[in-house]
């Protein structure tokens, strides 16, 4: 029985708005006349492009383990209702129901079972070893792992991390040199959908490049300031306190039940002392203590009423 062949042509049609090609007789609207524009994809960190064209034993063991690779440096664990499919053929990775994304703790109580995200709070080659250490890396190279953690170094959301570490013993050292218990410093994750879903990740999710004082009357009285939580238009004052690591230090309300008159800072800055106090108006008087470090190290003492 013979075949008869069906041939398309080349696929040579490019597209006028988004460059895209196709076949003479494809009908397909690539990008709905120009409507949908997808940036360009951007190029490989050079240690891992390097890492796929290798034909050397670094090379072939990346290949081989790119899975448990994946796995080493993920950010969360991924949890699912795998269903293999039924009958023989090519493989296919088969899902049922919904997919989960875990994150723990950025402590792990045993720091032998650190995992994940708890490693990106860690030094660069404390990091890589914990890694190599765990069983189910034990196929993998360490130099394999060294050129990968060289290219996260790029990662927005890595450098976030790397800089609730850096937050975290900028604190510890203020505890030592004020002679007090060290505050704790937390990572957010804010319940409910993304609001910033379709913005392309920053690097200073967790820092400001400066010393930060913001005060006033922000007369937004749904703010609940506990959970962090609110309904617009506060909800983007919680944005603007969240993606630059600002302490709000009011917690009694300065009209009426509500906290209206906010204290927030960045937290290289120290606020001592805080009281609401005496009444102006229909106001209550905020009263503290803002210690600025000036540029000769001298500690100044500056009290300032809101």
């Amino acid at each position: 029985m013979e075949h008869q062949i069906h041939y398309t042509g080349a696929m040579d049609v490019r597209c006028q708005f988004c460059g895209a090609l196709r076949f003479q007789r494809e009908q397909l609207n690539c990008c709905h006349n120009g409507k949908v524009s997808i940036l360009p994809l951007q190029e490989y960190p050079e240690s891992l492009r390097l890492l796929f064209d290798a034909d050397g034993a670094e090379g072939f063991n990346f290949k081989q383990n790119i899975r448990n690779y994946n796995s080493a440096f993920s950010f969360a664990s991924f949890g699912a209702n795998i269903r293999p499919s039924p009958g023989r053929g090519p493989y296919c990775f088969r899902l049922q129901g919904q997919i989960y994304h875990y994150a723990s703790n950025l402590r792990a109580d045993d720091p032998e079972e650190r995992r994940y995200d708890q490693l990106y709070i860690l030094e660069t080659n404390e990091a890589v070893q914990t890694r190599a250490n765990a069983h189910e890396n034990a196929n993998c190279l360490v130099s394999v792992s060294q050129k990968i953690n060289e290219a996260m170094n790029n990662n927005p959301y890595a450098a976030a991390y790397h800089n609730v570490r850096a937050i975290e013993l900028q604190e510890q050292e203020r505890a030592v040199i004020k002679n007090m218990p060290p505050r704790q410093v937390t990572m957010q994750f804010i319940p409910g959908p993304d609001r910033r879903r379709y913005s392309n990740p920053t690097d200073n999710i967790l820092s400001t490049p400066h010393e930060t004082l913001l005060m006033g009357d922000f007369n937004l009285p749904h703010i609940n300031w506990t959970t962090r939580q609110s309904q617009a238009p506060g909800s983007k004052l919680i944005d603007l306190t969240n993606t630059n690591s600002l302490q709000q230090h009011v917690n009694e309300p300065t009209r009426g039940n509500n906290i209206l008159d906010l204290v927030m800072t960045t937290t290289d800055l120290s606020i001592n002392g805080l009281e609401v106090t005496d009444k102006i108006g229909d106001h209550q008087m905020i009263d503290f203590s803002l210690e600025v470090q000036d540029p000769n190290t001298r500690t100044q003492h500056k009290q300032v009423l809101d």
